[in-house]
């Protein structure tokens, strides 16, 4: 019965270690080719309370400030080498009465209510940092399922099935917050469909909880042609031969 119980600890512990790996970060995914165009989404390693920093004047109050979050996003993007690099744009999948989660991150989907002329928008596929696909586009990332968890931070840390602060329910609308104290919407990390990994439920806004940051859209870099490469090669041996003989 001893050894069983550790044994049973050993796997335990196994588990946890194997959960809190970290897996390398992909920037470009490997399925797509110079010109073609993409977001990055992650979660934040930090986490944060849903008034802004623990302002205990907002419990009450309807939160309208996007910037904030946007902000915690960019600085938590920031803090990857690899994501730094990009020099892109980051903002939070978060909403609020005045902005809702798609108009945040520019992912309206097709006939979008807040898009009532159906202006034209970024639609391109979504990957998580570590190069899986998570959608194909705006729509199936709001109104169908993911094709993967968005479960791998900025530092590449592989998270299990948390709360995420989103104040967002299903399809990206503003959650209207329950009152005394309020409560704001949260999704988790560990589902799929937009009714739970992006608005399984509601909390306490200062409770402390992950965020989900996207960025704006991206453009796999051109590569020289090999010709241009071996071309230019020779130019600069041409040059080193010469100045030797000089």
């Amino acid at each position: 019965m001893q050894f069983l119980k550790s044994l049973s600890f050993v796997l335990f512990s196994l588990t946890f270690v194997s959960a809190a790996q970290a897996v390398p970060l992909v920037v470009t995914p490997a399925d797509l080719n110079p010109g073609d165009q993409y977001r990055l989404v992650f979660v934040s390693d930090a986490k944060t309370d849903l008034l802004e920093g623990g302002n205990t004047a907002l419990q009450n109050v309807v939160a309208n400030n996007t910037a904030y979050y946007n902000n915690f996003i960019t600085d938590q993007a920031n803090q990857s080498s690899e994501l730094s690099a990009l020099n892109i744009g980051w903002n939070a999948i978060y909403g609020t009465s005045f902005l809702n989660a798609r108009e945040n991150t520019g992912t309206q989907y097709t006939n979008d209510p807040t898009n009532p002329n159906n202006d034209p928008v970024d639609d391109v596929p979504i990957y998580l940092v570590n190069g899986a696909l998570v959608a194909g586009g705006n729509d199936q990332f709001w109104l169908a399922s993911n094709n993967v968890f968005i479960n791998v931070t900025q530092s590449g840390t592989v998270i299990g099935n948390e709360r995420i602060w989103s104040a967002t329910r299903v399809t990206g609308n503003w959650q209207s917050p329950t009152f005394s104290p309020r409560r704001d919407a949260y999704g988790l990390s560990g589902s799929l469909d937009t009714k739970h990994f992006i608005g399984s439920n509601v909390r306490p806004r200062a409770e402390l909880y992950r965020m989900y940051g996207m960025s704006d859209v991206l453009t796999v870099a051109s590569v020289p042609a090999p010709g241009a490469l071996m071309l230019l090669g020779l130019g600069l041996l041409g040059m080193a031969v010469r100045r030797q003989v000089a």
